[in-house]
């Protein structure tokens, strides 16, 4: 008689654990499902879509500024090296608004380089509103996006041990 009542006494705490994480599930889906209702998700997948287009503007930003201060390439060549690293990002609204990109370049005497390359994103519709108050818009309506590099042909290591290669030898020894 003891041991069927200890095995009912199992059943119910057994059945109040599932039954618990049942319902925290259902509480968890539901919750899921509400934010994907108010537009949240179309916030983070505009959230995920401008730092993608970041990332890749800063990348190919870099590698401009690193032809720009190294090379003697002329201007076509270096606008090419640069849009031909951009075309990881789809022309398609959301990403990139507009055929041309705006890319712009500088090189110093001292032979420190520049470039910066804008971007217009046009919003998703709940995340308009709140790039409008955290970022800069453009006459259009769409979020402006900016990559701005500066770059050096000659490293900091270098400057600091002098530009002859006897000096150069001894910061590996």
């Amino acid at each position: 008689m003891r041991r069927q009542l200890r095995e009912k006494g199992q059943a119910s705490v057994e059945y109040l654990v599932v039954g618990l994480a049942f319902i925290t599930l259902m509480g968890a889906l539901a919750a899921i499902w509400r934010f994907i209702a108010s537009g949240g998700l179309s916030s983070l997948m505009q959230a995920a879509v401008l730092l993608y287009d970041r990332c890749i503007m800063t990348a190919a930003a870099t590698e401009g500024c690193r032809l720009v201060a190294t090379s003697t390439v002329d201007d076509a060549t270096t606008h090419t090296y640069v849009e031909r690293r951009l075309e990881a990002i789809p022309r398609i609204g959301i990403f990139h608004v507009g055929g041309d990109w705006a890319i712009n370049w500088s090189r110093s005497q001292e032979g420190t380089a520049n470039v910066i390359i804008e971007n217009h994103v046009q919003p998703l519709p709940f995340f308009g509103i709140l790039a409008g108050l955290a970022s800069e818009t453009g006459d259009d309506g769409t979020i402006v996006q900016r990559a701005d590099v500066y770059c050096s042909p000659i490293p900091d290591w270098v400057g600091k041990q002098g530009y002859s290669p006897s000096s150069w030898i001894g910061a590996w020894q």
